[in-house]
Order: structure tokens, then C-alpha cells, then sequence
């Protein structure tokens, strides 16, 4: 189950991202919806960053369009697409690393064809599993969750001690 001690940040390079396509989840797990987000990414820096520590386990083409997949220690996992250049499979990263970048709008995959697109700018799909049947956000069962929830806008309230108070 996920830790909450783990930390997450917005895998672009702003800090609060704008959201282009909201996290839809599906009435049933085989039905239609947006399982992650399109981000806007900013046109000076298309640097995807690790949003949470983890291991890259995998890296490669998915379809048209080549796509990274990132294990947390919390149990969760993350993928990004469409990339242009990303990490090897078994990379070890921490929070905030470069992992790749989010390809051009007009770029081709291997094959010549275009990805599949909402945006018609920069964006980065971010989507995020949890729990399966192997419990690391893999393997049949695992759950699509809204990546958005997973950032916080500011640090955890902490209640100091008030001089002669109890």
C-alpha cells in the first residue's frame, strides 16, 4: 500500500502545471476515460523530471510513441508519454531528476507515424497506478489514481508549542 511519507512534485518545470486534459476515471475498469493528465509543457523546457524517487522499469515504444514507466518505493508507478529521449530501464532516480523529454508536437515515432495527440503544443501525459496484483502498481488489479492529487501546494501544517499553553 502507498506510504505517505513519499513525496511527490510535478514532472515539468513548472511547478504548479496547467492541466490540458483532467483525470477521468472509468465507471468500470475496462470503460472509457482519461486515466492520467495532459500537462502543459513550457516551451523553454521540455525536461520531463522524476516526480517521486524510484527505478525506471520500462523504457520504450508503446504503439506509435515511445513511453517511460517509473516504480516508486510507495508502491505506485509512474508513466510519462510521449518521449523523445528517456532513461534505461533499471535507472535509479530521485526526485527531480531529468528522465527524459516530451517529444514535439509534430515529431514522428520510429515508424514515421505521428503519436496520438490531444495537444497541439508541448504536453506530457503523466498517469499513475497503484496496488495489482503484485501490490507495486502492476499486474491486473491495479487502480488508476489522479496524478494531480498526489501534488501538494504547500508543505504539511506542523503545530508548534505555545508558551504556557497545556
Amino acid at each position: 500500500m502507498a506510504s505517505s511519507h513519499t513525496r511527490y512534485r510535478s514532472p515539468t518545470a513548472d511547478s504548479t502545471p496547467r492541466v490540458i486534459h483532467p483525470f477521468e476515471k472509468p465507471a468500470q475498469r475496462w470503460s472509457a476515460g482519461h486515466r492520467g493528465v495532459d500537462l502543459a509543457v513550457p516551451e523553454h523546457d521540455r525536461h520531463v523530471y522524476a516526480p517521486a524517487s524510484g527505478k525506471v522499469v520500462f523504457s520504450g515504444m508503446v504503439v506509435n510513441r515511445k513511453v517511460l514507466v517509473i516504480a516508486h518505493p510507495d508502491g505506485r508507478r509512474s508513466t510519462f508519454e510521449p518521449m523523445d529521449e528517456a532513461l534505461p530501464v533499471g535507472t535509479e532516480v530521485t526526485i527531480g531528476d531529468v528522465i527524459g523529454t516530451v517529444a514535439a508536437p509534430d515529431s514522428a515515432g520510429e515508424n514515421g507515424e505521428r503519436p496520438y495527440r490531444r495537444c497541439s503544443t508541448p504536453c506530457l501525459y503523466w498517469g499513475v497506478r497503484q496496488g495489482g496484483t503484485h501490490g507495486d502498481g502492476s499486474g491486473k488489479d491495479a487502480e488508476y489514481i489522479n496524478p494531480m492529487s498526489l501534488l501538494s501546494s504547500r508543505d504539511p501544517s506542523i503545530l508548534l508549542p505555545v508558551p504556557g499553553g497545556y
